[in-house]
């Protein structure tokens, strides 16, 4: 949960790893990005396992199917049960919006329920756990926890959107940061802001004696196809560009 993962406590190395992936992520777009599910599909009674590898790559369109993924078990989407996880979170996101006391980094909302599948009918009744984990980076605050918040706005409404059984690649309302300085310099557009902070850097020493003027920047909502590469003496920078849009570009829908 949250656009940042990257906690003060880590060493610097881990620090710019863990930026590194929130702003290729997910993470840096919605606020939450898939760990690993484990699913028992009765049709082959076996279990379809997904891991956290899986989860980095799903892009922004992608995050809301491969949840969805997690409710079926082979036959079916179990959409009630998706329904009664959005009911369990709302407490914590309530928790998380009125307590000023704690900043949480890197940590999880795991969700557990039976698989055993005894018929719709029995969708409501069926075992469920919701619960907070992952502690070991969480920080003394003086405000809320709005990286977190997004994070788990956004994951029950695609909790809630599952259970209506609409088209989540299309209506989901997912909050968007594009004007939440704090948050927003988390995701790829702040990415694509550093890296050409750092190009115009080096056009201006080449302009004054070390070569070619390097690319203007480019506004954030402009096309990434349209972006000019990075010259080769900022190829080392820790955040490198890819072909992805940035969060401007990205479908968010208006509630």
């Amino acid at each position: 949960m949250g656009v940042c993962t990257a906690a003060p406590d880590r060493t610097s190395s881990k620090r710019r790893s863990c930026e590194g992936k929130d702003k290729v992520t997910t993470t840096g777009s919605i606020g939450a990005r898939v760990c690993g599910l484990r699913v028992y599909q009765v049709d082959t009674e076996d279990y379809m396992m997904l891991d956290k590898h899986w989860g980095k790559q799903l892009t922004f369109e992608e995050f809301g199917p491969g949840i969805e993924k997690y409710f079926f078990n082979g036959r079916r989407t179990r959409r009630k049960v998706a329904g009664r996880f959005k009911e369990e979170l709302a407490p914590i996101l309530t928790l998380m919006k009125e307590q000023c006391r704690y900043k949480f980094y890197a940590s999880s909302i795991l969700l557990i329920y039976e698989g055993l599948d005894d018929g719709e009918e029995c969708d409501g009744e069926s075992r469920i756990d919701c619960r907070m984990i992952d502690f070991a980076h969480v920080f003394p605050s003086e405000k809320a926890d709005e990286s977190y918040i997004c994070g788990l706005e956004n994951f029950s409404k695609l909790l809630g959107a599952i259970a209506d059984g609409v088209d989540i690649k299309e209506t989901v309302p997912y909050r968007s940061h594009r004007g939440e300085r704090s948050l927003h310099e988390h995701c790829r557009c702040a990415q694509w802001s550093e890296n050409m902070e750092t190009t115009k850097a080096v056009g201006t020493r080449r302009e004054n004696g070390a070569g070619a003027e390097a690319p203007p920047p480019s506004s954030s909502s402009e096309s990434t196809s349209n972006r000019p590469p990075l010259p080769t003496d900022t190829a080392s920078l820790v955040f490198p560009l890819s072909n992805s849009p940035s969060c401007d570009d990205l479908p968010y829908v208006a509630e």
